[in-house]
């Protein structure tokens, strides 16, 4: 189980308060950057690509100069653990963060009032649409489930006047394609050339 980025920074202030990054090593900042990396991939999708776009592709792990990327993970780990603080000050759940981020389609955001209240009523209506649980769930019934919170997700977000469109790909949509057939409880990975 990986810890999550508020967990992974309590841990580095409490072990090096503000000399982190004179004090963190090179190995440090990577299994600091793989954990946190780790739980973003099962938590919150914006987060991935966050931590992707700051540290992952196109940043160089240069061991012979560590200082840089010491210095960037440690910073993108602070900008995540901030930026969920400020989520949980908000009191959004688990799934409440992960809907605010997917609209959002980044991270981090100033979770924008209407963004919030869109988040709030969308994962309401993730949980509510969700079917009895059972093991002998198939793709059929999953793709009716997508069609039916999509659908909830426009008609709410034209409430609350949150930019979301499904015409063509985009982060939003492409999250939601991504992440909502984990909580149906089925691995499907087509959901965006499935939709009807």
């Amino acid at each position: 189980m990986f810890r999550s980025p508020v967990e992974l920074q309590q841990d580095v202030v409490a072990r090096y308060g503000a000399d982190a990054e004179v004090k963190v090593s090179f190995q440090e900042a990577r299994d600091l950057y793989d954990e946190a990396l780790g739980w973003a991939n099962s938590h919150d999708i914006a987060m991935q690509d966050y931590w992707a776009e700051q540290c992952g592709y196109a940043f160089q792990w240069d061991e012979e100069n560590p200082k840089p990327i010491i210095r960037k993970v440690l910073g993108a780990l602070k900008e995540l653990a901030d930026h969920l603080r400020r989520g949980r000050e908000l009191e959004l759940n688990r799934l409440e963060q992960q809907v605010i981020d997917t609209l959002w389609g980044w991270v981090p955001h100033d979770y924008p009032e209407n963004y919030v209240a869109c988040a709030r009523e969308v994962s309401k209506a993730i949980v509510r649409l969700l079917p009895p649980e059972r093991e002998d769930k198939t793709e059929e019934e999953y793709v009716a489930y997508y069609n039916k919170v999509i659908a909830e997700v426009k008609q709410l977000a034209q409430k609350h006047d949150v930019d979301f469109d499904t015409s063509d790909y985009n982060l939003s949509a492409g999250y939601f394609y991504e992440w909502l057939s984990d909580e149906y409880g089925i691995i499907f990975d087509d959901a965006w050339d499935r939709e009807v």
